[in-house]
C-alpha cells in the first residue's frame, strides 16, 4: 500500500525511475524495524486503517524531529491512503487519530513536511486546519539511473497546526 501510493501520488512529482526503484520488501522492513519499537516509541505511533482485511491507509506520529521545534511540538511524520480509496474520508480519519494521539502526550502544536509540489496534499492539509508556515527545507532521496545509485534533491514545505 504504502509503495503504490508513491507511485501515483508522486508520479510526476518525482524521477520516474526513483518510483519504478521502489521495493515492496524494503519497505516492508522498514516498517517491521519500525513497528518492533525502540527508545521513543511510547512515544509514536502508527495508525493502520482497514478495509474488509485489506490495509488502506496509515499515519504515524509523535514528538517533532524539526530542529527548530519548540517542547511541545509534535509531528505527523507520514500519511498515505491507497489511491483507489481518495476522498473517501480515509485520511480525514487517520488524521483525527494521530492528532488524537498528540494531544493525549500533550502537544500543543505540530508540523509535517510535504513534498512543495504536491498540490493535492497541501489541499488536504489545509482543508484540515494546517498552514504552510513557509519554512521550506531540501531533501535527498536516493535512486537508481544506468545502475548507478544518484542522490536526487527535491523541495519540501513545513506546515504547522495548533492542536
Amino acid at each position: 500500500m504504502h509503495v503504490e501510493s508513491w507511485r501515483v501520488g508522486y508520479r510526476g512529482l518525482l524521477a520516474d525511475n526513483l518510483i519504478a526503484d521502489l521495493s515492496i520488501s524494503k519497505r516492508e522492513q522498514m516498517w517491521r524495524e519500525r513497528l518492533l519499537g525502540g527508545d521513543n516509541e511510547a512515544q509514536r505511533r502508527v495508525y493502520v486503517a482497514v478495509e474488509r482485511e485489506t490495509i488502506v491507509g496509515f499515519v504515524s506520529a509523535g514528538p517533532s524531529r524539526d530542529e527548530q521545534a519548540s517542547a511541545g511540538d509534535g509531528e505527523i511524520y507520514a500519511i498515505y491512503v491507497r489511491p483507489d480509496r481518495w476522498s473517501a474520508g480515509v485520511g480525514r480519519a487517520l488524521m483525527r487519530s494521530a492528532v488524537d494521539f498528540l494531544v493525549a502526550i500533550e502537544v500543543t502544536a505540530a508540523v509535517l513536511w510535504v513534498l512543495a509540489s504536491n498540490e493535492r496534499a497541501r489541499r488536504f492539509y489545509e482543508l484540515l486546519g494546517w498552514t504552510c508556515d513557509g519554512r521550506t527545507r531540501t531533501r535527498s532521496l536516493t535512486g537508481p539511473t544506468d545502475d548507478v545509485q544518484v542522490a536526487y534533491e527535491v523541495e519540501e514545505a513545513c506546515f504547522r497546526r495548533s492542536i
